[in-house]
């Protein structure tokens, strides 16, 4: 059951009168603080800027009045109470976001299809691209660092430098890779991932020279402070894009979450 934070303010000013008589001022009416909460149960801890428009990315999510949305089910965010406070981080700094209810939308190619998205607003400007959200109070130091690409990419493997440490794919069959993540300080991250090709598509083995491939990862945010560091990876696939959130501490990484958005069919 989460709790909403209440600050009630109440002065009083008292003065001595002839030492023995006390004269109280006039209350102050309460001051409500925005409420804070946590995240919901099961959601994945990524959210997407909104434009309205024209875009860049084609999958950036659009909507009338929200400046950020988190993908959820109906009533997902139903324990969250409007104008609960969380924080994003992204390529930009630290955004305070407000939460100002579900919505239902269209999302997709071709008129879209239905979804429902927890809709915030924003203290200012952002860049298009995704947030790692955490409840107030929670992000302390934490900063995003600079992604960019760490050499040549060849058709086998692909490097990035993130921050002060590395992630690189490496190719270990036609449709196979190994990725690993190296952070100074922290736990290595490591893990498998495959290709697959739909009928119908080009077939061939993982080429990373050009980019990454279906199925293959790449890093689009890195937050580090605090504990450790929060990394989230877009996925390509046929239909869609995939988010992959993993969080690496000091002696262990995992994957917190993925958020999967279906785009168009192939």
């Amino acid at each position: 059951m989460r709790r909403l934070g209440l600050v009630v303010a109440v002065v009083g000013v008292l003065a001595c009168a002839g030492g023995d008589g006390v004269t109280e001022g006039p209350a102050v009416a309460p001051v409500p603080e925005a409420p804070r909460t946590a995240l919901p149960d099961e959601q994945v801890p990524v959210a997407f800027v909104v434009r309205s428009g024209e875009h860049e990315l084609y999958w950036t999510p659009e909507h009338p009045t929200a400046d950020v949305v988190v993908f959820t089910m109906p009533g997902g965010w139903s324990s969250v109470p409007d104008g609960a406070v969380f924080e994003g981080v992204g390529a930009a700094g630290t955004v305070s976001l407000s939460y100002t209810g579900e919505s239902g939308g269209k999302y997709g190619c071709d008129g879209g299809s239905d979804v429902t998205w927890a809709t915030f607003a924003a203290d200012g400007p952002l860049p298009e691209g995704v947030l790692a959200l955490y409840p107030k109070g929670a992000t302390g130091d934490r900063k995003s660092v600079p992604i960019a690409l760490d050499g040549t990419p060849t058709v086998t493997s692909r490097a990035w430098k993130v921050g002060e440490g590395r992630m690189a794919i490496t190719r270990t069959d036609d449709l196979k890779a190994d990725v690993a993540v190296e952070l100074p300080g922290l736990a290595s991250y490591r893990a498998p991932y495959e290709a697959y090709r739909m009928e119908g598509a080009e077939e061939g083995a993982i080429d990373l020279s050009e980019g990454v491939d279906i199925g293959m990862p790449e890093p689009v945010l890195l937050v580090r402070g605090g504990p450790g560091a929060r990394l989230i990876s877009r996925v390509p696939s046929y239909e869609g894009v995939h988010f992959e959130v993993v969080d690496i501490g000091a002696t262990a990484a995992q994957v917190v979450g993925r958020e999967s958005l279906y785009w168009c069919a192939f």
